[in-house]
């Protein structure tokens, strides 16, 4: 700064502008560029050569550098990123605004997990998922593997994605769980069994416990004749009433207290839709589809293939059926009593299916959501594991079906609440009790 102070009162002097002036300021400029030019030849690496801040206008911070070995997908959903970016050694550190929590990239499946629950040596499954009084709510159910040990655990969310949990004792000894249904009351009531050991050996019960309050199940009795000694009842619900299968019988209720025996008929299968219900009884070689209006009065349908059918309401008014001891096939109805053959498990899918031991798919459960049904291409061989998964498919109509990137997983329920689905079940053949969330 002092060499251009003096050449700027050379400048402003002509009296001194002589020819010894002139000589001072070319050995001036002379000098100063000969000492830039040292300078821009200084190593890089000491961060002071004008070629490290060349690229700054005049009056700008350098902005700090993100750390490179840092990534904003390791970020988990509750995280949330330092409002410090990372200065280098020549910077005066930025402040910059929160980040926000890096989301979930929407899955090939359209759905993520949103809860999961597992431990060693133990199975574990979501065995019912309902929307109730406003938010979700999900049963799962673990067994120990060299026991007859069981866990049982609530969970609650107001939106499908945040889940709590609340632990459930029912009994001082196992329990085993099949479905939780809410009543036209509003008291959630879950159907399963107890083990009876009174007799010296142990004989699984159907059992049924009720609660207003997710907290507190007391033992109830459902008013279906032979329910506790014939296994636990099934029930399906929809907006013609109730509908349950047990002690060989058809039962009718319009709110799920009161019931009234409608046809003497045992069902292995029901499922209730927006005309009423249908329900599939026979397990050998063949099996018939009856269907009701009004859950009172039943009509016989065509045969099926036996072999465990299942059956479901898709598409608001229409009905699909799976089943077969080999080679199971996919059937549709417009009414539950006259069904057409759409395609077969082999054609949909590529896998052998049936009742035998080499068998691929031995059988598929079917869950409804809103006017969507949800197959799983389920296999088990040993009746002490849960089953695995070869796929899940979803469709609106029953006949034309997408796949789904769910792998090993078993869906056996489903809900939603207009907006979002919530599906549940298990994978790694109860290696993990699984809640999934649409994206």
């Amino acid at each position: 700064m002092n060499r251009l102070k003096d050449l700027a009162s050379i400048g402003r002097s002509p009296a001194r502008m002589g020819l010894v002036g002139v000589t001072v300021l070319i050995a001036i400029l002379v000098g100063a560029f000969a000492a830039r030019s040292l300078t821009d030849l200084r190593d890089p690496a000491e961060g002071k050569g004008l070629g490290k801040e060349s690229s700054l206008s005049p009056g700008t911070s350098p902005t700090a550098t993100p750390d490179p070995t840092a990534s904003s997908s390791a970020l988990s959903p509750r995280e949330t990123a330092s409002p410090l970016a990372t200065a280098s050694a020549t910077s005066r550190p930025t402040l910059e605004p929160t980040v926000a929590p890096t989301p979930q990239p929407a899955s090939a499946s359209g759905f993520t997990v949103a809860e999961s629950y597992g431990k060693q040596q133990w199975m574990s499954e979501v065995i019912d998922v309902i929307h109730w009084n406003g938010r979700f709510v999900a049963v799962s159910v673990s067994r120990e593997v060299m026991s007859d040990a069981t866990e049982t655990v609530v969970w609650s969310s107001p939106d499908g994605r945040e889940w709590t949990t609340i632990p459930l004792v029912l009994a001082d000894h196992p329990v085993s769980l099949t479905q939780l249904v809410a009543l036209g009351d509003g008291t959630l009531v879950l159907l399963g069994a107890l083990l009876d050991s009174s007799g010296g050996q142990g004989v699984w019960r159907g059992a049924a416990w009720e609660s207003v309050n997710l907290t507190q199940w007391e033992l109830t009795d459902l008013g279906l004749a032979g329910e506790s000694s014939a296994g636990p009842p099934r029930l399906a619900k929809g907006p013609k009433g109730y509908v349950a299968a047990s002690s060989g019988a058809l039962w009718f209720s319009a709110d799920g207290v009161a019931w009234e025996r409608s046809a003497e008929r045992a069902a292995s299968t029901l499922a209730a839709g927006h005309d009423g219900f249908v329900a599939v009884h026979g397990e050998s070689d063949a099996a018939r589809a009856v269907a009701s209006g009004d859950g009172r009065t039943w009509y016989d349908g065509d045969t099926l293939p036996g072999g465990g059918t299942s059956v479901a309401s898709v598409g608001g008014g229409d009905w699909v059926a799976v089943g077969g001891e080999s080679d199971m096939a996919i059937w549709t109805s417009p009414d539950g009593l006259s069904w057409v053959q759409s395609t077969t498990i082999r054609e949909l899918s590529g896998f052998s299916s049936g009742l035998g031991i080499d068998t691929q798919v031995t059988h598929t459960p079917l869950v409804t959501v809103g006017n969507e049904v949800y197959m799983t291409l389920a296999w088990n061989h040993c009746c002490v594991q849960l089953s695995g998964g070869r796929g899940v498919y979803r469709s609106s109509d029953g006949a034309v079906w997408s796949s789904l990137a769910l792998d090993d997983a078993v869906v056996q329920a489903g809900a939603t609440d207009g907006e979002t689905v919530v599906l549940g079940g298990q994978r790694g053949r109860g290696a993990e009790a699984i809640l999934w969330a649409s994206d």
